[in-house]
């Protein structure tokens, strides 16, 4: 790769509007459209045109706080935009598009007359919103793989997980909350789905260790000492459970014993806090492969199935470690060839795989002064 740094032409800069902080972006299934969410309560959705360009299509602005995740669901339920706000609503979006007529012409018939529409697809519609309310602080949400039907997480600062369920498409104010887990006292940062259709629904966590805990924060702020047990302040920051989706069901959610080796001995994955967790793609791979990073860099995780509930490390490859640097977010590919990280030093790094537990840095991007360079 040429050294000299090169300014590159195809990043292209969207003038948000947002008049503060953007906590949270996400594409939606098919590229196409964009929502963002910041701490002056909005989301703001744009749509890539034909050109290429970037426009803001709709701006809503219902919640009463900072707005910190934005998530779709897959298209098969339609246009479903879910956000999560400081003030402990979880507002679910939903496009309702209102196809007016655009063109009319009459088909003769012998034995009817037929009227063919031409619906105007670039006509935007209102977005129709239902609330969750919860009593506690949203850290991050996911809706599950589409197999599972139209199914939303939600993760909380006090480190449980709630499981809701939109058991009708036409109204989805019927919803069910089918399952909660305790998952940790020290709270959680991320979670991801397993998209495998032919396992057990899985979710991967992300958790925060006692250093960067809601309780260590009350300790600062009051001045109080709180004594953990040593289980809790120094437990496990990369966690799987087995989800029971099953309403009424009396099978637990279990979470899934990870080896790291063959030996079957406990060791930790993660002693730090993790910042960010993601499941890749299944694509008819022997084997598991997740992202997760934090203070001990960016990580890719091989893992396969054991027994019930247990999964064995095959390899752990380390993509960048720098004392100096966290990393926020991890994420991959629609195949799983390719995983981005950005971190805290102002850098998204790219790895492109090249085999099994070979991973190569392909391409740095940092931002200096609104210009983008490699």
């Amino acid at each position: 790769m040429n050294q000299k740094t090169q300014k590159i032409n195809q990043f292209q800069k969207i003038d948000t509007n947002h008049e503060d902080i953007i906590h949270d972006i996400a594409f939606d299934y098919y590229g196409k459209k964009l929502a963002t969410c910041s701490t002056d309560r909005s989301v703001k959705i744009y749509q890539k045109s034909s050109n290429g360009e970037w426009k803001q299509i709709n701006s809503i602005t219902n919640q009463d706080g900072p707005v910190w995740k934005v998530k779709w669901a897959h298209p098969e339920f339609g246009n479903i935009l879910a956000a999560c706000s400081m003030d402990r609503y979880i507002n679910i979006y939903e496009e309702n598009r209102d196809f007016n007529q655009k063109d009319q012409s009459k088909k003769n018939n012998q034995k009817y007359n037929k009227y063919v529409y031409k619906i105007n697809k670039d006509k935007q519609g209102t977005w129709r919103n239902t609330q969750i309310y919860d009593n506690e602080s949203i850290e991050d949400m996911k809706f599950g793989p589409k197999h599972l039907g139209l199914i939303l997480a939600i993760a909380r600062a006090d480190g449980i997980i709630r499981i809701f369920m939109f058991k009708d498409m036409l109204n989805l104010q019927i919803q069910e909350k089918i399952t909660e887990i305790n998952i940790t006292k020290l709270g959680i940062n991320s979670i991801s789905w397993s998209k495998n259709r032919f396992d057990k629904p899985m979710i991967a966590i992300g958790c925060k260790d006692f250093n960067t805990s809601q309780i260590k924060h009350y300790c600062n702020v009051y001045g109080n000492t709180i004594k953990m047990p040593e289980e809790v302040e120094k437990s496990e920051c990369f966690q799987i459970y087995a989800i029971n989706i099953i309403a009424n069901q009396q099978k637990l959610n279990q979470q899934i014993k990870i080896y790291p080796d063959e030996t079957k001995q406990n060791e930790f994955l993660h002693s730090q806090a993790v910042n960010d967790v993601s499941w890749s793609l299944h694509n008819g791979k022997s084997f598991h492969l997740i992202g997760t990073c934090g203070k001990e860099g960016a990580i890719v995780w091989y893992l396969k199935n054991l027994e019930e509930n247990q999964l064995q490390v095959l390899q752990k490859v380390i993509l960048n470690y720098n004392l100096e640097v966290e990393v926020w977010k991890i994420s991959w590919n629609l195949s799983g060839q390719l995983v981005s990280t950005t971190d805290s030093a102002e850098e998204m790094n790219v790895y492109q795989s090249k085999g099994i537990g070979q991973w190569q840095n392909v391409k740095t991007v940092k931002l200096y002064q609104d210009e983008i360079y490699f």
